[in-house]
């Protein structure tokens, strides 16, 4: 068991932005009881129906999927990451989504998202704005505002200097 009272806060930062190892994998851990409620709120609001394509930026270890997957029949999931460490934890706890073909977890950046426009429904990122920088936090957002329709983007973020939950619309000036 790792011990997170140990880190220094820039470490702890450091994990929080790019979890790497056994220290990364006990922050994801920590990162689902924490925001477990801002999950399962940001799925309530996405309104997911049957047979569309989600896309998440910041899935850590994919622990929480089986909210989203419960939330609508034959729902598409992707997940992109930075993390290796989380790519990889998330494939090993979901490998039946992965092999059966509604879910992949992908290595990669919300300013690089290797998608056409329009290629998803909806699009969500929880926690992630904390470990951005205020320009990644403006590529992501122009990543999700291509991929997906203006209505259907959630991007809660807490421990921003905005609301805990933010629709990007048109009128709210995001996306």
């Amino acid at each position: 068991m790792v011990d997170l009272s140990t880190l220094t806060p820039a470490e702890r930062a450091r994990q929080l932005g790019h979890p790497n190892g056994k220290i990364g994998l006990a922050i994801a851990e920590g990162m689902n009881l924490t925001n477990r409620g801002v999950n399962e709120a940001v799925l309530r609001r996405l309104r997911l129906e049957p047979g569309q394509r989600v896309l998440e930026l910041g899935f850590g270890n994919g622990r929480l999927l089986s909210l989203l997957m419960g939330q609508a029949e034959n729902v598409r999931y992707v997940g992109i990451d930075l993390s290796t460490t989380m790519v990889e934890g998330a494939s090993r706890f979901n490998p039946a989504l992965i092999a059966g073909g509604p879910a992949e977890f992908q290595l990669g950046s919300a300013e690089a998202i290797p998608f056409p426009d329009s290629s998803f429904d909806r699009a969500y990122a929880v926690a992630v704005a904390p470990c951005c920088t205020n320009v990644r936090w403006r590529l992501g957002l122009d990543a999700i505002g291509r991929l997906c329709p203006p209505d259907q983007r959630s991007l809660p973020c807490p421990s921003r200097p905005m609301p805990r939950a933010v629709t990007a619309s048109p009128s709210s000036g995001i996306g």
